[in-house]
């Protein structure tokens, strides 16, 4: 699997490298507009920056239980030939022949279909990423219609009435399209009325050509406010986490390990080098957020960034969702900086599982035996050093819950000597053993039920044993407080999307009702109450 990972990244950088050089970087520069940290293409030397054009492949389709798609095609050369899509609400599904919306609902298994992804990608095998245009139904010996993202547009005024006569529109993948005002242009899924004043840059677009490549007809997508996630999918993964944990749940991707030699970015990032080119993450760059633990190796004291100089060697486990540029970019989990020449550097792990061992005298915990999420296991006694990250709070192996994450020091036969414990991000941990469901240990009274494929669980024993609190009434249905703050603000029986504070969210199986209690599926109503849960 190792060899395999590497083969596909070692593609990745040849493609991107290809596809990304100096012309590609002189032509397809954007004009003024938003900050687009996270779709860029980045020059750790020089700065400069290029908008990324998404990610294009094409394949059988075999449809997943969660609704995302495992897509294949028998072309080995192809980066892509095997990849799960994500379907958002964004996603815009098209017929290639006809150009009429559709519903991912209509997709069927074994068909063939096109699709355009956002650059960020999960590293897990096969890669996942989130679907920005899919083109399904493309008659055979059909040309295929092409989605193309505007990076920059020149216009032609007709000199009589001073009309718009073409736009010159150059795309984020180095396209150069003319438009005429002949050509046929139609929105998707509105009946506003396009014309050629429409196609601005960030703006997006599917192109219909003949078999002379010849543009015949050109559908405009809606042009999205917010520029910086119109332009770039990328724009915040800790957003692109939090849908890849609704969808991939319960089996949380195990965290990336990047090390090497540091190289501090004007904007704090940095970019770390190593010079085994057999390392999968030889050359990246890492964003570091205002929280981002920073670990000194040596003493396990908490550092400042600032700390952090050129040339030393740092140690950096990633978020898996990676931009696509070169180098990559992802967000840091924690640093582990000042590292010597010789010494040992401590381990990080995110626990899955915990299963204690009791004292028969007093019931105390003696040892834990902890289950990590990439696969690996340990056992940590009594003996061992515990101790917390930044805080005076006392750590205890009974702080070694399912979430948790830690620091693992060892000496040079691999014994363990100490144990950084990391403040608990969630709010509880969420367990099911048949049909009972368990919240931090605490078993519920109302069992879930699995409904076809997808496994229940009741909203309010649940909420309510995680701290939170619901409310319902007949008209609005379900929601869920914390504290004063709105996690779930409407969901009803028989809906298929729940309201939140950052809009209508998708479920990923309906909302039902049953003797008076309200289900949804457990993997939406763990995100939402940001449970950890893992079988």
């Amino acid at each position: 699997m190792k060899k395999r990972l590497l083969s596909l990244l070692t593609s990745l950088a040849l493609c991107l490298g290809v596809m990304g050089g100096a012309a590609f970087a002189d032509e397809v520069t954007a004009e003024p507009g938003p900050v687009l940290d996270d779709a860029m293409m980045v020059d750790p030397a020089e700065g400069a920056t290029t908008v990324l054009p998404p990610v294009y492949t094409w394949g059988t389709i075999e449809i997943q239980e969660d609704g995302s798609l495992y897509l294949t095609n028998d072309d080995e050369e192809n980066l892509y030939n095997e990849v799960i899509i994500r379907i958002s609400e964004e996603t815009a599904v098209v017929d290639g022949e006809t150009g009429n919306p559709m519903n991912a609902s209509d997709l069927e298994d074994g068909s063939i279909i096109h699709v355009w992804l956002g650059n960020a990608m999960t590293m897990s095998l096969p890669p996942q990423a989130t679907a920005k245009v899919i083109i399904a139904n493309v008659p055979e010996e059909s040309t295929t219609p092409k989605y193309y993202e505007i990076s920059s547009t020149e216009y032609t005024y007709d000199e009589d009435n001073e009309t718009l006569a073409s736009v010159m529109l150059f795309c984020t993948d180095g396209t150069e399209l003319e438009i005429s005002k002949d050509i046929q242009l139609f929105p998707y899924r509105t009946k506003n009325i396009v014309g050629l004043d429409s196609l601005i840059p960030y703006g997006r677009i599917i192109v219909w050509t003949d078999a002379e490549e010849n543009i015949e007809k050109v559908m405009v997508l809606p042009y999205e406010e917010n520029n910086e996630e119109a332009t770039a999918e990328a724009a915040s993964v800790d957003e692109e986490n939090a849908a890849a944990d609704e969808q991939e749940q319960p089996s949380p991707l195990a965290p990336v390990l990047a090390w090497g030699t540091v190289q501090v970015q004007e904007d704090g990032s940095l970019y770390i080098v190593n010079e085994d080119e057999t390392v999968i993450n030889n050359e990246i760059v890492v964003r570091l957020g205002e929280d981002t633990p920073i670990v000194d190796a040596a003493t396990g004291d908490s550092m400042p960034a600032s700390d952090i100089k050129d040339g030393s060697t740092v140690y950096a486990w990633l978020e898996n969702a990676m931009t696509l540029s070169l180098p990559p970019q992802a967000n840091a989990i924690v640093i582990v900086a000042n590292v010597t020449e010789g010494s040992e550097v401590p381990e990080f792990y995110q626990i899955a599982n915990a299963e204690y061992t009791y004292d028969e005298t007093d019931s105390s915990i003696t040892s834990a035996a902890l289950k990590f999420t990439d696969g690996t296991s340990m056992d940590i006694s009594k003996d061992i050093q515990l101790f917390p990250y930044m805080t005076k709070n006392i750590v205890t192996l009974d702080s070694l819950v399912p979430g948790t994450k830690i620091l693992v020091w060892k000496n040079a036969e691999e014994n363990i000597e100490k144990v950084m414990v990391f403040a608990y991000e969630y709010s509880g941990y969420l367990n099911i053993k048949d049909d009972v469901i368990s919240i931090s240990g605490e078993e519920l009274p109302v069992k879930g039920q699995m409904i076809g494929e997808i496994f229940y669980a009741p909203l309010r024993s649940v909420a309510e044993n995680a701290g939170y609190e619901v409310t319902w009434t007949k008209e609005d249905g379900a929601g869920i407080l914390k504290g004063e703050d709105e996690v779930v603000t409407l969901v009803l029986p028989d809906a298929e999307t729940v309201q939140t504070p950052e809009g209508e969210t998708s479920l990923t199986g309906k909302c039902m009702l049953d003797n008076d209690t309200t289900y949804i599926p457990v993997l939406d109503l763990s995100y939402f109450l940001n449970l950890f849960y893992i079988k």
